[in-house]
């Protein structure tokens, strides 16, 4: 019976011309780098009436006009209408989102083009197409605390569907060390490691400060420990807390969570290693600035402290 439903479900919102037949709802993921934001977007962007919007700020991180060409609102992305002008849309979609969107991703010659900046206005219309039909827009930004969310863009895009966060942390100093090992710009000295843990910290706090007066009770704070504890409990709560239908989440969880855990993210969910000799508690009381805000973040989030 499961199997039935989940087969007319996404027979009836997948087809190209359809109407669509679902509730329109709209979630913004926000977190900092190295939380594991990717692995929660590609778990909920695999359902085929879902559709992804990976990082779209990247391009403007350091100035919100890059090549003349203003960054996008929040309103403009989960609307889809930024994929009708063809120049924001293609910043936009820069390598990562590439790869990190479904449609983009499963058309090979599409996803090369793309990779190359040269989609055209052929690939764009199909992912107009596939974004205004689609059940679920996800948005995903480790950079709300360079472009966040205010209160009228809340508003404006609460009028057309069901508007929803969740913000995903994970304990600070994993973060940073995570960071470190993939090359962020980090030296293994203790100014350096004080300074992005304090960075860390505060994003953490900040992104949460200002989320949670914007959604209220449609926010939903997750670790990224308590995700990989138990992936497909995690994911089951997640998507039951997004009031997603429940027989298709149990009809399709087994197969994201078998995914998950084999080739494409499984190894760098069970460990992480960096060739950093610094200790955490050296460099979490290296300042008092250091120390004020981590403590906050770390009690908020109920994280233990390093050992005093």
């Amino acid at each position: 019976m499961i199997i039935i439903i989940f087969i007319f479900f996404v027979t009836a919102i997948g087809k190209a011309n359809s109407a669509a037949v679902c509730a329109q709802q709209s979630l913004v993921l926000v977190s900092t780098g190295r939380t594991g934001s990717t692995l929660l977007m590609r778990t909920l962007s695999h359902f085929p009436t879902t559709f992804a919007i990976p990082e779209p700020f990247k391009v403007w991180t350091l100035s919100s006009i890059v090549d003349g060409v203003l960054v996008p609102k929040y309103t403009d992305l989960l609307s889809c209408s930024f994929l009708q002008n063809t120049t924001v849309a293609k910043k936009v979609f820069w390598s990562y989102a590439c790869i990190n969107n479904n449609v983009i991703a499963s058309r090979q010659s599409m996803l090369q083009r793309c990779k190359d900046g040269k989609m055209n206005n052929k690939d764009f219309q199909l992912l107009f197409d596939f974004c205004t039909k689609s059940c679920v827009r996800v948005l995903k930004t480790i950079r709300h605390h360079v472009y966040s969310l205010n209160k009228n863009q809340v508003e404006d895009i609460e009028r057309t569907s069901l508007f929803q966060a969740i913000h995903l942390v994970r304990r600070p100093w994993d973060s940073v060390v995570s960071k470190y090992s993939h090359g962020w710009p980090y030296e293994s000295t203790i100014e350096s490691m004080s300074s992005a843990l304090w960075t860390e910290c505060r994003h953490v706090i900040r992104n949460e400060d200002k989320l949670r007066p914007l959604f209220g009770k449609n926010i939903l704070i997750i670790r990224n420990e308590d995700i990989v504890k138990n992936l497909r409990l995690s994911f089951r709560t997640i998507m039951l807390w997004l009031k997603w239908n429940r027989h298709l989440i149990d009809a399709d969880l087994d197969d994201i969570s078998q995914e998950i855990l084999s080739k494409t993210y499984g190894p760098s969910l069970r460990q992480n290693t960096a060739n950093l000799t610094l200790d955490e508690r050296d460099i979490y009381v290296s300042s008092v600035e250091t120390k004020n805000i981590c403590k906050l973040a770390y009690e908020r989030h109920q994280y233990h402290q390093p050992a005093f």
